[in-house]
């Protein structure tokens, strides 16, 4: 059996087993998922071989990030079109923004910034988002339940969350096992007095697209940038700043994929 196991910050993850590549080139993808706060973290990559432990490597998003934006690899690449280096490379440096924006707001090794300390400036860019979220609250009466929020993880891996209070739990039963999120079966999870229904992983492409949770009869659309809209809205006392550069760094970070990954 090969396994491969990753350390960093105070997380541990492990392959096993290691996938072959799709592509045919007869290498083993081993994936460790980090949050964007993480991207300065040295991550230790260890390989296991029939319980024997063959050789371990340190490496970084930073780094591998760092190495893209070189003059070497730029004089090296050649993509063109939506995969030009120019793209390439608006995605870099939009993901390094992104990330030390969520190290600021997360305290998550704040020393070290994955952009350097240099964060791009959108005082004058334009923020213009099209709302794509359903009436949350429509209809609800006969599952049972009632609306209370959305919020959109962004320490972790990027999730949507949708939460209800269970207000008739015979009619709740009744449904819940039909209840799908992005046409997956998804089960709730409680917190507190709530539970919520989460759709987790969503990739950078794709913080513009509206995931559909069903719920009895109803369908209810939400992309991770209405809750991006929902933040830069508020004013005053309900404003977060750090939340806020945070998030208009997610939405430029969401602009730069999908020109890069257009094709």
């Amino acid at each position: 059996m090969q396994t491969v196991s990753f350390a960093w910050f105070d997380k541990t993850s492990t392959v096993e087993p290691l996938a072959l590549d799709p592509n045919g080139k007869g290498y083993y993808i081993a994936t460790c998922r980090i949050a964007p706060a993480e991207m300065t973290y040295a991550i230790t990559a260890t390989l296991t071989i029939g319980g024997e432990e063959k050789m371990t490597d340190t490496y970084s998003a930073k780094q591998y990030a760092d190495d893209i934006l070189s003059a070497e690899y730029a004089a090296t690449y050649t993509g063109t079109g939506a995969k030009s280096y120019a793209n390439l490379k608006a995605l870099v440096e939009t993901m390094l923004d992104y990330g030390s924006r969520a190290q600021v707001r997360f305290n998550r090794n704040p020393d070290d910034l994955a952009n350097g300390g240099s964060y791009i400036d959108h005082t004058d860019d334009p923020v213009s988002i099209t709302p794509t979220g359903s009436d949350m609250a429509e209809g609800l009466e006969t599952c049972g339940l009632a609306y209370t929020g959305t919020t959109v993880v962004l320490l972790t891996q990027t999730s949507i969350r949708h939460y209800y209070t269970i207000t008739n739990q015979a009619a709740f039963d009744l449904i819940q096992d039909s209840v799908t999120f992005n046409g997956a079966p998804v089960s709730y999870t409680e917190k507190d007095e709530e539970i919520y229904f989460e759709l987790k992983n969503i990739p950078a492409s794709q913080l513009d697209t509206p995931y559909t949770l069903h719920i009895g009869d109803g369908d209810y659309d939400y992309a991770v940038l209405d809750y991006v809209s929902s933040c830069l809205a508020k004013t005053g006392e309900q404003a977060n700043p750090k939340t806020q550069a945070l998030v208009t760094a997610m939405y430029y970070y969401n602009k730069a994929a999908n020109a890069y990954f257009a094709d």
